[in-house]
């Protein structure tokens, strides 16, 4: 079973929250490692896209001046970056774009995933994760932790 991460749009968005989310599957991302831009592209992540065309157009050039055809085999490796970690990428841009986490899901494939949450009446959204992060963050700086040993407690 894969697991999947819920985003719901903003607290201010008059959207019903069980009809109106977007689901994130956890893992990495095979076609971001085959095609990195049509995969960058093809999720609207531009400047990750800028990012990556103005690395390869620099190590195109580098490989050319040099001559050291090492370099090339270094081409594999924002490919990689985007394998392991793209999904990572989608988040940070939905959380961005105002969207909140609201919870995970495991599930065999994205149709079970939404028929989960739907079906769970938005039970996957803790109040916790309801609180913007900064209230939270706040929270926590706030209390002070006295160390004895090598616990605190």
């Amino acid at each position: 079973m894969a697991s999947y991460s819920i985003y719901l749009p903003s607290a201010d968005s008059s959207d019903d929250q069980t009809t109106a989310f977007r689901l994130l599957r956890d893992g990495v991302s095979v076609l971001a490692i085959a095609v990195p831009p049509l995969w960058l592209a093809f999720h609207r992540l531009w400047i990750p896209l800028m990012l990556y065309l103005v690395a390869m157009l620099a190590l195109v050039l580098v490989t050319k001046l040099t001559g050291n055809e090492f370099l090339a085999a270094l081409s594999v490796l924002p490919g990689l970056y985007l394998f392991l970690e793209g999904q990572e990428l989608r988040r940070g841009e939905l959380e961005r774009q105002g969207w909140r986490f609201g919870g995970v899901v495991e599930a065999a494939n994205e149709t079970e995933a939404e028929l989960r949450f739907v079906n769970s009446g938005g039970s996957y959204i803790s109040k916790a994760l309801q609180k913007p992060r900064q209230a939270i963050a706040s929270s926590i700086a706030r209390k002070p932790m006295i160390a004895t040993g090598i616990f605190p407690e």
